[in-house]
């Protein structure tokens, strides 16, 4: 904002034809500036946050033709002025509106970029090994079974944990899910997240879908009390003791490493057990489209007889 701001101001001088070597150089400077600021974030948006926004990608344009504008019409600048005559703004304001205009039409936030999971290798990938180490949920004569690696302090698998229990509903019997943690502790606010894993992990089959849920119905991140107290509202036996906890976390952090896991979360797809897709957050939607998974979504129930 505020680089547009001196634009504006020195593109008004421009047009008054007032102090034209200045408003030039603090034009060029801060459209330069732009560029290579803009070429960093729409590096590290793509490479990092694997999504990219319609309105930052319009900036961008704007501060390279902001850049092109300064660099083409120095020369022009000078002449206009020694004949006492205004520069034009006109083709250069019409241009940014364009764009804005664009955007605006078709959207404010482009679709995200799938981050890159070729690591995992699916002809490497046992069914038997995953559901032998998984925290299952849904029919085991699903067709098809979805095998999540996730993180409980991740704020995508929190977006996706609600759609996924309504896709369960939605396709009673057609789909199980299979969830195995993946805790990023190396991330700047995940670091309770193996506890909470840990936590997880000590209750039995009920009360850990409850208390996954709960940890994902948080408004904010849960520090160590908070997931203390959510841990002792389940009143339930417990499935294993700490120790064994912690075992257990350690080995599905294992499991997914062997596999190419890398980003949370991270889909593997079955069906009849036999893998056949693996997704994102960001690409999950797209690939249960497919026609393979496609058939057996929109497929009627068979009738009771």
């Amino acid at each position: 904002m505020a680089a547009y701001a001196v634009l504006i101001v020195a593109g008004a001088f421009r047009i008054k034809g007032f102090q034209l070597r200045i408003s030039s150089f603090v034009g060029l400077m801060v459209s330069l500036m732009g560029v290579v600021l803009s070429g960093v974030l729409t590096y590290h948006s793509i490479t990092k946050i694997h999504a990219t926004c319609l309105w930052c990608l319009g900036s961008a344009a704007m501060m390279v033709l902001s850049a092109v504008a300064y660099l083409a019409t120095p020369k022009a600048s000078e002449g206009i002025k020694d004949e006492g005559k205004p520069i034009s703004a006109l083709p250069w304001a019409i241009v940014p509106v364009l764009i804005v205009a664009a955007i605006a039409t078709f959207g404010g936030v482009s679709k995200p970029v799938p981050p890159d999971l070729s690591a995992i290798d699916l002809n490497k990938v046992s069914y038997a090994a995953l559901a032998d180490s998984s925290r299952p949920l849904g029919q085991a004569t699903a067709p098809v079974t979805i095998v999540e690696f996730s993180d409980l302090m991740c704020p995508a698998c929190q977006q996706m944990h609600q759609r996924l229990m309504m896709f369960l509903i939605h396709n009673n019997g057609k789909v199980r899910l299979m969830f195995h943690h993946f805790p990023m502790v190396k991330f700047e606010g995940h670091e309770q997240a193996q506890y909470a894993a840990e936590l997880s992990e000590q209750l039995n089959p009920d009360d850990f879908w409850g208390f996954v849920s709960k940890v994902y119905g948080q408004e904010e991140r849960p520090d160590r009390a908070a997931l203390d107290k959510l841990f002792a509202s389940f009143k339930g036996k417990r499935l294993r003791t700490a120790d064994a906890a912690h075992e257990k976390v350690v080995n599905d952090i294992k499991i997914g490493t062997d596999l190419g896991v890398t980003q949370t979360p991270t889909y593997i797809l079955f069906i009849d057990k036999k893998p056949v897709a693996k997704a994102s957050s960001v690409d999950i939607k797209d690939v249960i489209r497919r026609p393979e998974f496609a058939k057996i979504f929109t497929a009627r129930a068979p009738k009771k007889s």
